[in-house]
């Protein structure tokens, strides 16, 4: 039921979406991308108060025609290298900064705005994996995967609705994500994770840190994405 919500309400963003143009002679005309370079600054959704990250991941993706087979392949790289320039920004600015911040309200803040980045760098990657597919791609196992990460990430928002969220500014743009490379890095992730686990003990236990910020163990999928290996989606937890 939660996989058909988030499709519907993604598929209600790519409707608002202008009609595909036409010749006078009837001629499909071939639609222009829909989005432009964006820096990982003017994309982020993060920071303010908890709660709304899935409405705000929306608005800052809509506009892809509502005929998915119609997305232009520029937009399908633009989301991908969204959650590529989002993950960068968790391991190079979040995971960093949780790892440092004494446990407390602090770390739980910034943990809250990392919650904020993952659900916007996984609308990205849902909205890129359904184009995929609706253009024949064998994507079914990895779209339901990263719904589910999705679903999970809006409800951890969701749950913290209100409570500040401490964003972080991260160097990083769409149109060169490679140049903003931060390797993956499983201590300094662990370090993070437990800073917030302290931080929600020392809170009382309850949601203030919500999804715990360590790596989980990777999965074998019994599908893979066939795609570019631009377009490879970027795995965090």
């Amino acid at each position: 039921m939660k996989f058909s919500i988030v499709l519907a309400a993604l598929a209600a963003v790519a409707s608002a979406a202008p009609t595909k143009d036409s010749s006078s002679a009837g001629k499909i005309q071939k639609r222009a991308p829909v989005f432009t370079a964006k820096t990982f600054d003017e994309l982020s959704i993060s920071g303010g108060t908890a709660g709304t990250a899935k409405e705000d991941a929306l608005k800052k993706l809509s506009g892809l025609p509502t005929d998915l087979t119609q997305v232009d392949k520029a937009d399908i790289t633009f989301l991908n290298n969204v959650n590529k320039i989002a993950n960068q920004a968790e391991r190079g600015a979040y995971n960093t900064k949780i790892a440092e911040t004494t446990p407390g309200e602090d770390a739980l803040a910034l943990q809250r705005a990392k919650i904020q980045n993952k659900v916007l760098k996984l609308t990205a990657t849902v909205m890129q994996l359904q184009a995929q597919q609706a253009q024949g791609q064998n994507v079914t196992a990895k779209l339901e995967e990263e719904t589910k990460k999705l679903n999970k990430n809006i409800a951890d928002d969701q749950a913290n609705k209100g409570k500040t969220a401490t964003s972080l500014k991260f160097n990083a743009s769409t149109d060169n994500p490679t140049a903003s490379d931060v390797p993956k890095d499983d201590a300094l992730a662990k370090k993070a994770g437990d800073v917030v686990d302290a931080s929600v003990k020392a809170a009382g236990g309850g949601t203030a840190g919500a999804a715990k910020t360590a790596p989980k163990p990777k999965k074998t999928a019994n599908k893979v994405v066939e795609a570019a290996p631009a377009d490879a989606v970027e795995d965090e937890e």
